[in-house]
């Protein structure tokens, strides 16, 4: 692709702000580059006046080689223009880097209007999660001396953590980083600080209002189509009827109004109407009554309880957040390091003060640049987006060009916003304060894929539900790729295969979505999606499966590194399908579950715990029956049986000792002492136990003589351990393993008798603090691979399998017991003086809706990422939670999928299901199981 199409040509010229809006495969990257080539060649702009910001190291590398490459071939056709040949010298100390990379940039120059030190170091994740517990050890240590009646956070911990202070500590540090991805993070806490401080619940009456508007907005257009029922003719009624300003009077009278009439059956739903009405907006009539049980009755006020007993446990967590940011930056400038949160907020101090005005500091850097690139712009966080804003010119000399695409946000973890993209959208697309311009024309997909992601999308991606209203792709460049547009007789690009479950799995799945609503890998039926994903990419690779080569615009046979398989998340199902690929002959490229939870790495570590102190039975055994000794599960219990409660260490010694009795006195060791046995038997385990019980006693004098790398190196050379790895499958990747786990060994030789010590404890913190290591990576040559949709986004395949669909949405986050967002503020569950149970409060409640909306809507996203990765071939596989037989579904009467509706999907799968029916006639049904239409085979 080299001609610009009108789209981009439009977004390469345009001037003043300009917000692209790139979809999937549209090209982003070379209209972004392409405009800055126009920069220096037509407007003449100097490189160095140019910032250009994306979010990854790579992406800020690849961006800088494009431009690099662009430049040579420009300066190669005009070998005069000395304004060119200038650019080039200056292309390696051009501003093309990361956000954070420009902050740090920004720090070091200010270093001392910040108050830092001159050879401050950036900190990872991996630095400051340790720094992160001692702060925390710290202060509850100081907080545990003080009286118990009287000290706030003993009785938030009593309260909020159940008497157990780690769920606080995670909810502490939750908080402060939210807060730090804020524009001004003082101005928020301060301001739930002075709500809470208030004795009465007004901010909460403002909610309730809002709550019952909210309510009014998103679901009268819906209710409306049900009208002709006496409750629903009610409902429709008062809430036409609302003021644009209600009073809290008038919105407590309107939910109370409309909960009477539903209540009253016999009156208000006559018989049939609730099955064929009310079920389908059952969640209207839920909503009003949580927000009617909240309205006063006679002398009792629902909301002002609820604040009297939350108000004092919410000033507490506040002041225990704001002295965990005081200690947590100590401790880091004790270090002379910053992590990333403090580079954003500091260079928002360089460049806005408290009342958000732009400093001098800011002023001379507008000066400094012409203009302000960005890309990736949907993954915007609002601390990012004030800098960039402080760093950039307004009115006539208006200088941003915004990459970006609300749909491909998928970092909502990360606490990015893309609300702070589509707000851009809005504000710039009347042409007064900017431009929004939008990238259509697919040069990834074939046409007859882009035709199943319209159709999905389409119908499902909303402003309601996916944050934004879904803009349809077109299949681009038509003349030079029309041997990959539709055209009839072509066989189906798209497949979707559901695994239906027996009738007590589908019992059971139900049953475990309804208590916990977690995401748990099915162990069986992730295997069986491997199984049938392996045989389906083999059928596809001795089939001889054509696909499209760009490079060389002809088909050719598929490869097996042309595939991926993508899953939402990898964890306990990467095993599954490294074991069914292997069986089935397939080459596998795929990141393990973890570095401290592969195999052989935790063998070294509970090595390492044995000599340390061999009295500890797990780390025993666990060695015992890994490869470093070999013993079998029968002979385990061979040593165990008889030793009562004793510790193994004491058990294994004990059999040893009996064992050389027994040989010494009989040689033919007579059955009667150790019964059932030959002697070959106990010959040899006796030769496992004396080797490994005279290696664990040599070793632990090594460690305390020598280093601990060496202990451990004599370990591997002494038990071949490499060599069995090495022997196994995914040899290679566990060697490295090892070896990764020998060099951070080294990291801790200095501390000479305290290494084993000391790295014992590193590895505790690691995984106390949930922090893990990225294992090593496979051998990538001729492979499929294996990945995260994440780690997918920006990447492109031929061949696309999308498993795993059925699996339920995780939405553990909203069961904590205090939510936080920047609209609603602290919204903590509410636990009655006396009562060890919670229940939802109103912001709780208000803040979990938003938030199970929002995370629909990263879902949504995130099934849009993963199925437009694909070029040629698209596969979706998923487990139904439900019978064979309930899986056939019926030619759809309605059409049109419905807000409510959408946004109750447990699953990718349960989206595609609601889907299907919509999109298929009998007709395109071969048999029960099977079928066809212009869209994808199933």
């Amino acid at each position: 692709m080299s001609a610009f199409t009108p789209q981009q040509s439009e977004a390469i010229t345009a001037s003043g702000n300009v917000l692209v809006v790139a979809g999937a495969g549209t090209g982003k990257t070379h209209t972004l580059i392409s405009r800055c080539l126009r920069l220096v060649t037509e407007e003449r702009v100097s490189i160095e006046n140019v910032l250009m910001v994306t979010f990854t190291e790579a992406a800020a590398a690849e961006m800088r080689a494009r431009l690099r490459s662009g430049l040579q071939t420009l300066h190669f056709e005009n070998p005069e223009d000395e304004h060119l040949a200038e650019q080039l010298a200056l292309l390696d100390t051009a501003r093309i880097s990361t956000l954070h990379g420009f902050c740090l940039q920004l720090l070091r120059e200010h270093f001392h209007a910040l108050g830092l030190d001159p050879q401050f170091s950036v900190l990872d994740e991996q630095q400051t999660r340790p720094l992160q517990r001692e702060a925390l050890d710290e202060i509850l240590e100081r907080h545990y001396l003080a009286p118990a009646d009287t000290d706030p956070v003993q009785k938030l911990i009593r309260v909020l953590g159940r008497g157990s202070d780690e769920g606080i500590r995670k909810l502490v540090v939750k908080l402060h980083s939210f807060t730090q991805s804020l524009a001004r993070p003082e101005a928020w806490m301060r301001q739930q600080e002075l709500y809470f401080a208030k004795t009465q619940p007004d901010k909460w009456r403002n909610s309730f209002i809002e709550a019952v508007m909210t309510v009014r907005t998103e679901w009268l257009a819906e209710i409306r189509q049900h009208q002709g029922t006496a409750a629903v003719d009610i409902s429709i009624e008062a809430l036409e009827q609302m003021s644009k300003q209600p009073a809290f009077t008038e919105a407590a009278d309107l939910v109370r109004l409309i909960h009477s009439a539903d209540k009253d059956k016999k009156k208000n739903w006559p018989r049939g109407s609730i099955g064929k009405v009310r079920d389908l907006i059952k969640a209207f009539f839920e909503e009003v009554e949580f927000l009617a049980a909240l309205t006063p009755v006679e002398k009792q006020d629902p909301l002002s309880d609820d604040w009297s007993w939350c108000r004092e446990q919410m000033l507490a967590l506040l002041s225990l957040v704001r002295e965990f940011g005081v200690v947590f930056a100590g401790k880091k400038r004790e270090l002379g390091g910053v992590d990333f949160s403090d580079m954003e907020q500091s260079s928002l101090r360089m460049l806005c003060g408290d009342d958000g005005a732009v400093t001098p500091v800011a002023l001379e850097w507008q000066g400094r640049l012409a203009h302000v690139v960005v890309d990736e712009y949907q993954d915007i966080n609002a601390a990012q987006d004030a800098i960039l804003a402080a760093l950039s010119r307004t009115g006539v000399d208006a200088n941003r060009f915004l990459v970006g695409d609300a749909k491909q946000s998928i970092y909502r973890f990360r606490l990015a916003n893309p609300g702070i993209f589509q707000a851009y959208h809005r504000a710039w697309s009347d042409g007064n304060a900017g431009r929004s311009l939008s990238l259509t024309q697919n040069f990834r997909s074939r046409a007859a894929i882009l035709n199943f992601v319209n159709g999905l999308f389409g119908s499902l991606m909303r402003e309601e539900v996916g944050g934004v209203n879904y803009e349809s792709l077109q299949f681009g460049d038509e003349s030079s790729r029309i041997a990959i547009s539709t055209k009839p007789g072509d066989s189906k690009c798209v497949e979707l295969h559901i695994i239906a479950k027996s009738d007590e799995e589908a019992d059971e799945a139900e049953d475990e979505a309804e208590d916990s609503g977690t995401a748990t890998p099915d162990l069986p039926g992730v295997e069986r999606e491997a199984r049938l994903v392996a045989r389906r990419l083999r059928e596809l690779k001795e089939g001889k499966h054509q696909v499209w080569d760009k490079n060389s615009n002809c088909f050719r046979d598929v490869k097996w590194n042309d595939m991926a398989v993508l899953l939402r998340s990898p964890n306990g199902r990467a095993e599954a399908f490294a074991m069914e690929f292997n069986r089935a002959g397939i080459p596998l490229s795929a990141a393990r579950d973890g570095f401290f939870s592969s195999l052989e790495v935790s063998d070294l570590l509970n090595l390492l715990k044995l000599l340390d102190n061999p009295l500890q039975d797990v780390p025993l055994v666990a060695v015992l029956r890994s490869p470093l000794v070999g013993l079998t599960l029968e002979e385990l219990a061979r040593i165990r049986a008889g030793a009562g409660r004793e510790l193994f260490w004491t058990s294994l010694l004990k059999w040893r000792d009996v064992m050389r009795d027994a040989w010494c006195v009989n040689e033919q060791l007579e059955t009667r002492a150790i019964p059932h046995a030959p002697r070959t038997t106990h010959h040899a385990l006796l030769a496992k136990i004396d080797t490994f019980v005279e290696s664990i006693h040599r070793w632990r004098e090594l460690v305390r003589q020598t280093s601990l790398s060496q202990t451990l190196e004599t370990a591997l050379v002494e038990t071949h351990y490499e060599s069995l790895l090495l022997a196994g499958e995914h040899g290679v990747e566990r060697a490295a393993n090892v070896r990764r786990l020998l060099d951070l060994a080294r990291q801790f030789d200095p501390y000479q008798r305290q290494g084993l010590h000391r790295f014992l404890k590193f590895i505790r913190l690691q995984e106390d603090e949930e922090f893990d290591l990225q294992p090593a990576a496979a051998p990538t040559d001729d492979a499929v691979r294996l990945m995260s949709v994440h780690k997918s986004k920006g990447l492109e395949f031929p061949v696309v399998v999308l498993a795993s669909l059925g699996t339920n949405f995780n939405e553990q986050d909203l069961r904590g017991a205090v939510l936080f967002n920047e609209q609603h503020g602290l919204c903590p569950r509410i636990t009655p003086p006396g009562s060890e149970e919670s229940y939802q409060g109103l912001t709780h409640w208000m803040a979990r809706r938003t938030e199970k909306r929002e995370l629909r809507g990263e879902e949504l996203r995130l099934l849009y990422v993963a199925t437009t990765r694909a070029r040629d071939h698209l596969i979706l596989v998923g487990t139904a939670n439900s019978k064979a037989a309930d899986v056939f579904w019926p030619v759809a009467m309605d059409l049109r999928i419905g807000t409510s509706e959408a946004l109750s999907a447990r699953s990718h799968l349960g989206w595609l299901l609601r889907w299907m029916p919509s999109v298929t006639s009998s007709e395109n049904w071969k048999d029960d199981r099977t079928g066809e239409n212009d869209l994808l085979r199933w």
